[in-house]
Parts: C-alpha cells; sequence; structure tokens
C-alpha cells in the first residue's frame, strides 16, 4: 500500500487494516491471455461520450450497450469503426439491420480511437480520486508545455 483511504478501515475478527487508496504491483504474475473486450467496450462508449448514437438519450457504463453498425451476421467486425453506443431500446429496434434499413441514422460517423485515450479514461476516473493525480504523470506534462 503506497496511501491509505483517509481514515477508513478494514476489520476482520482479529486485525484492522487501513483501507488501501494507492497500491503498488510489486510482482507481476502472468495469467492466461484474456481478449479484452471490456477494455474495448469502455474505450467505445468513452469516445461516444456515453451518448446513445442513435437517439441522442445520455446514459452510464450500465445502461448503455454496444451496437454492431453492420452486424456480425452479416461480416461486420468488431472494430471501433463498426461499433457505436446505443441505449437498450435503440438496439433493440435497430435488430439485425443496417441503420438505413432500420431509417436510424447514426447522430456521429464513428471514428478509429484517440491516440491517448487510454490516459483519458484514467485522469476521468482520476477526477474521483485526487490521490491518483500524482500517479499518472500527466500534471507535470501539462505544466511542462505551458
Amino acid at each position: 500500500m503506497v496511501e491509505a483511504d483517509g481514515d477508513r478501515i478494514l476489520r476482520s475478527v482479529h486485525a484492522s487494516y487501513p483501507v488501501p487508496g494507492v497500491i503498488r504491483l510489486a510482482r507481476y504474475i502472468r495469467g492466461r491471455h484474456r481478449r479484452s473486450s471490456g477494455s474495448l467496450r469502455s474505450k467505445v462508449l468513452f469516445r461516444d461520450r456515453f451518448v446513445c448514437q442513435y437517439c441522442g438519450g445520455h446514459g452510464s457504463a450500465k445502461t448503455l450497450t454496444l451496437d454492431h453498425i453492420l452486424p456480425r451476421s452479416r461480416g461486420g467486425h468488431t472494430s471501433p469503426e463498426n461499433l457505436a453506443a446505443a441505449c437498450v431500446p435503440c438496439n433493440s429496434r435497430k435488430g439485425n439491420r443496417t441503420p438505413l434499413e432500420a431509417r436510424m441514422p447514426l447522430l456521429s460517423e464513428p471514428a478509429a480511437f484517440m491516440y491517448d485515450l487510454d490516459l483519458a479514461i484514467l485522469e476521468g476516473a482520476a477526477d474521483g480520486r485526487p490521490e491518483w493525480r500524482k500517479y499518472l504523470f500527466r500534471d507535470e506534462q501539462i505544466s511542462a508545455s505551458a
């Protein structure tokens, strides 16, 4: 543990420990290789600013789904250019059709991800955890460029 999370305490029957706010990985044990589909999902939602690309409704990571613009059954790939954030009603309404066939135009054209999208997602997460900011090294880069 590098920093505690305020005065919060974890208690067991025989001991109590401060809740970690920042931890350091001392050793990495490589496990099985897994697809990073959750990462792709969060990147698409972040790129689309958590807005349904069909109706314009705002949502969260729990309420929005990913829609294949060209359905997989018709040869569509799971790539950033073929994915869009969609609310459940719009995704169900569109179904196994293209936006043109469903008469549901996209609000914005999907594009490849920005270069620093991973870092931008971390910065967004750090907004709620100010103690993380000094470990992301973005403050030094911003002040050096100003």
